[in-house]
């Protein structure tokens, strides 16, 4: 519905039920459903009827509920009155809402949400049980055990770094129970060992139950993201495989395969997938883009301009097409071009260390060393372990006989990165020419 209609509910609601409060019914607080409850008399929340009734919720086995002051998280607003002010109600003489209902089906309205919590009032003694449980992490894992109950996770249900050992453990043993039987969407949480316990769950238990489920490609397909997300790109590949046997024409299994094909240098089996991925959805501007760093690696230069510029046709804005396919245009000398994508994909995404580090070596082929090191300079403070960017910044430092600053960088980039070849032969060669100037 949109807030029109919201506002048409809550008034006809509290007209009935002067004394009545709003809440949520998703433990994330804001979500796309409210639940309006309205009391009997001047009475609101009393604490020592939930305290009495708990131990009936408590014998079901689909919620866990220990505590119920617990809910106090999901209430809006304890004046409904001033949140939706005076106005039309809905009766069976004027029945607004029957009117409403049909074009607002489908309809989505962001004020809703956004008004409630400019709108909201609750009182100081609300507002205080519900700082005391924010703030306490015990509280913080009961209130995760109710969410994960109704399935609904939520980013930072738990402040890990507040919390001690035993009290992470906990958290942690509710997420492994919750990963065992559940997808998890993993952006929720921040904190790698939480990361790596859930995935290695659930890719056990996919594994103990994958040729009894129902939809074997979206099994395998979930699993062999867990195993890309772990670096098990082995295993990962099989998966996806796996996934394609049962659904030929998925074009997300056809990218991401295609996308650990090429991080195991498998270049020409990532350019089938691409290319699969393709013929399925034309307008994939990722598949484009990867298509063509692929074919790029391959030196088939030609090739991945098409399909670059082609992805730009279709998302103009994707910083990473514009800086790959200035690389190649560099790889060609076509440094003016080269450097209008660079500076393009930096428009978009200022923090794009990979495009600071490619204007800069466009820049220094053309001789304009000083503009160059301005820019790996900012590489450096985006990402100060790029060891391409210490070697090329050293290189810049070479040609302008800075040895002492030169060699510090190259050390760097041996540091970052020992088998780099190149960084150590121009290493030697800068303390050659230092200890020449230096007269020894």
């Amino acid at each position: 519905m949109d807030w029109p209609t919201f506002v048409l509910i809550g008034q006809t609601f509290t007209r009935v039920f002067p004394t009545s409060l709003l809440a949520s019914t998703q433990p994330s607080t804001i979500g796309n459903d409210y639940l309006l409850v309205g009391f009997k008399g001047k009475s609101k929340l009393i604490l020592e009827n939930a305290q009495r009734n708990i131990s009936y919720i408590q014998q079901s086995e689909n919620v866990a509920l220990s505590d119920p002051r617990l809910l106090y998280r999901l209430v809006l607003s304890e004046d409904l009155r001033t949140l939706f002010g005076q106005g039309p109600v809905n009766t069976d003489n004027w029945p607004l809402l029957e009117f409403a209902a049909p074009k607002l089906m489908h309809h989505a309205d962001p004020m809703i949400g956004k008004n409630i919590l400019s709108e909201k009032w609750l009182m100081p003694e609300t507002i205080n049980m519900i700082r005391q449980l924010i703030e306490d992490v015990d509280a913080q894992i009961d209130f995760a055990a109710f969410a994960l109950s109704v399935y609904e996770p939520f980013p930072k249900m738990v402040v890990l770094s507040a919390a001690t050992p035993p009290q992470k453990e906990r958290f942690f043993k509710l997420m492994e129970s919750y990963c065992a039987d559940n997808p998890l969407d993993y952006s929720f949480f921040q904190d790698e060992q939480l990361k790596q316990r859930c995935r290695a769950i659930q890719i056990e238990a996919i594994q103990a139950r994958i040729d009894s489920m129902p939809d074997k490609a979206v099994s395998y397909f979930y699993l062999a993201n867990l195993y890309d997300d772990q670096g098990v790109l082995d295993e990962a590949i099989a998966s996806y495989s796996k996934s394609l046997q049962f659904d030929p024409d998925n074009v997300e299994v056809h990218y991401n395969l295609g996308y650990s094909l090429t991080s195991k240098g498998r270049l020409d089996e990532a350019i089938m997938r691409f290319t699969e991925a393709l013929r399925i959805r034309p307008g994939f501007a990722m598949a484009h883009t990867e298509l063509a760093y692929a074919l790029a690696s391959k030196g088939r230069l030609d090739e991945a301009i098409m399909h670059f510029t082609e992805a730009l046709r279709i998302k103009p804005d994707n910083a990473k097409a514009h800086s790959n396919l200035g690389g190649v245009l560099s790889r060609q000398k076509k440094f003016d071009q080269a450097i209008e994508h660079f500076t393009e994909a930096l428009r978009i995404d200022p923090n794009f260390a990979d495009a600071h580090n490619n204007l800069g070596y466009a820049l220094a082929r053309q001789g304009k060393l000083d503009e160059a090191i301005k820019y790996y300079t900012k590489a450096l403070q985006i990402k100060p372990d790029f060891a391409d960017t210490h070697y090329n910044f050293g290189v810049a430092l070479a040609r302008q006989r800075k040895f002492d600053e030169a060699i510090k960088h190259f050390n760097e980039a041996l540091r970052i990165r020992p088998s780099f070849k190149a960084a150590r032969e121009s290493l030697q060669k800068a303390l050659f020419f230092q200890k020449k100037m230096q007269g020894q």
